[in-house]
């Protein structure tokens, strides 16, 4: 499995983390970073199962203060109980307590994994601090193991410094030879056959991005088309040539919705970890119809054919941010002063006549989104939602990844006391299927679709 290769690529800080959690002396702090994809978690959850050692895991995206941190670190002697702990001092004393109480656990290292751990930058009171002298203050064997994507010089308070274990990024041989080994997931096809693939793949792909997320996934998108041929008898696996002349054309068309995941999994390989994306109830009959455009019999324009994955995409986007998204069309595509028509109960009369209602329609069809502030896309937002967002859960951070993907474009200046404007850049058609996937329905709440009275 790709798993154990990764593991198997990452052995020279596979034996260092193993060799320090194994001794009793281990340190108090482990700082292990490295980018969104380098492995971190699966690395350390293999040494801790190797070994057998008792640990906790704290999310900071679900535990975003300190009091949650602690009682979530409490956890690790009290297994099903609820102990309240409402301050750092309460976590000492249960700690020593636990620790005076059970002689045995003086030579057991036990391990606190904290996820996401540059969140503590924001937090109150600076608890890393605390975090790395929890050995110094329980007099008990815990290690803390920060897992970042930041490099330690982002935080203040490592005090006293934590051992700094960095995961490079990953070559190209070793993101060919973890991929290669995902060969096994797909029933019926030859490890080399699978490994000219991957390789075809990467050299397309490889330029544009080296996020293992996104390869593997583009593999799964596209390995159903590339063996088509040999599975109708057309082409043999040694037809290397022939077989990359087919999909040539496919993969750079993919490669051009990168990260956006507007593909279709055709392919997805059997017992495999990631889980599958959502799809909505029309993805068989797209998949069949992509299928047969992908057939050599079958010829169609690029720009037909470009247009007609871009009308049947759905985005593989977070819950929350395919509300962002919505609301940002609506912003972009809407007057201001018809969001009280439309998120307003009392709005009262307002009339418009047909001739005004084709002329805004060709306005908006031939300029273009336009812009809007940050905070009436919020209100929209919140108003679709038409449910408590959790707290948990950072709304700002997920406009960031829209801005990020290019689906927002920020407008105006760049001061800081300016509020942030944006435009959207999605299409109609894109945004309706968002809107069917989170059962909304998008023309109802567009001011060029209101029927005129």
């Amino acid at each position: 499995m790709a798993e154990n290769k990764l593991v198997e690529v990452r052995r020279k800080q596979y034996s260092t983390l193993k060799g320090l959690l194994s001794n009793s002396s281990a340190p108090s702090g482990i700082f292990l970073y490295g980018s969104d994809e380098s492995g971190k978690e699966l690395l350390i959850r293999e040494i801790i199962k190797e070994l057998g050692l008792p640990h906790v895991t704290v999310n900071l995206v679900t535990n975003y203060e300190a009091k949650l941190v602690y009682q979530s670190i409490v956890g690790i002697i009290d297994r099903g109980q609820h102990r309240p702990i409402g301050n750092a001092n309460d976590l000492v004393q249960a700690l020593r307590f636990d620790t005076e109480r059970r002689e045995k656990a003086k030579g057991t290292n036990r391990v606190v994994l904290i996820e996401e751990a540059e969140r503590l930058i924001g937090f109150a009171g600076n608890p890393m601090s605390l975090l790395l002298r929890l050995r110094e203050y329980t007099k008990s064997p815990i290690t803390v193991v920060f897992l970042s994507d930041l490099p330690p010089y982002h935080y203040r308070g490592l005090n006293p410094p934590p051992l700094v274990v960095a995961l490079p990024p990953f070559t190209r041989p070793e993101v060919d030879a973890i991929l290669t080994a995902d060969a096994e997931c797909y029933p019926g096809c030859s490890t080399e056959f699978f490994s000219q693939f991957v390789h075809l793949v990467l050299s397309v792909f490889y330029p544009v991005t080296r996020s293992l997320a996104e390869l593997r996934f583009a593999v799964r998108c596209n390995y159903a088309a590339y063996r088509r041929p040999v599975e109708s008898g057309e082409l043999k696996e040694t037809d290397v040539g022939r077989l990359w002349r087919r999909a040539e054309s496919r993969l750079r068309q993919s490669v051009q919705q990168v990260y956006l995941r507007t593909g279709s999994e055709q392919s997805e390989p059997r017992n495999h970890t990631e889980t599958r994306n959502h799809m909505v109830p029309q993805t068989q009959n797209r998949i069949e119809q992509q299928n047969h455009a992908d057939s050599p019999h079958h010829t169609e324009p690029l720009a037909s054919t470009t247009n007609r994955l871009s009308r049947t995409s759905v985005l593989d986007l977070p819950f929350y941010s395919k509300f962002l998204l919505i609301a940002a069309y609506l912003a972009s595509h809407n007057p201001p002063k018809s969001d009280k028509r439309f998120f307003v109960k009392h709005h009262g009369k307002i009339r418009k006549s047909s001739s005004t209602q084709r002329s805004r329609h060709a306005v908006t069809s031939l300029t273009g989104p336009k812009a809007f502030p940050l905070d009436r896309m919020l209100a929209i937002f919140y108003h679709l939602v038409s449910e408590l967002v959790p707290p948990q859960v950072s709304v700002l951070s997920q406009v960031a990844t829209l801005e990020s993907l290019k689906l927002l474009l920020p407008v105006g200046s760049d001061d800081v006391l300016d509020t942030p404007r944006y435009k959207c850049t999605v299409t109609l058609d894109c945004v309706r299927n968002v809107g069917k996937n989170v059962h909304i329905e998008v023309d109802r709440y567009l001011f060029d679709f209101i029927q005129p009275k």
